[in-house]
């Protein structure tokens, strides 16, 4: 807070407060995607408009980004999938 980023500041301290896992993710320069949050921040940037179209180095994005089967539930894995099917 000290620095005047106090929006910044009131996202670490909610951060450290949650009771679930957290993962932070920071592009301090755009090299390609090593990791699957990187990816989905990069995504989320685009999505929101926070970063212009073919601004973002993109390669190799499908690699790193996990196989998911969409349902009315939300995103679930394909490892857990049977399951939930049999559930449903």
């Amino acid at each position: 807070r000290q620095l005047g980023r106090t929006d910044q500041a009131k996202l670490a301290e909610k951060a450290a407060e949650s009771k679930r896992p957290v993962v932070v993710t920071v592009l301090a320069t755009d090299d390609t995607a090593s990791s699957t949050p990187e990816v989905y921040l990069k995504l989320h940037l685009i999505s929101h408009r926070l970063a212009k179209p073919h601004s973002l180095k993109l390669d190799g994005i499908f690699g790193l980004l996990p196989n998911l089967a969409w349902t009315n539930e939300g995103a679930i894995d394909l490892n857990e999938l049977p399951e939930r099917q049999l559930q449903a």
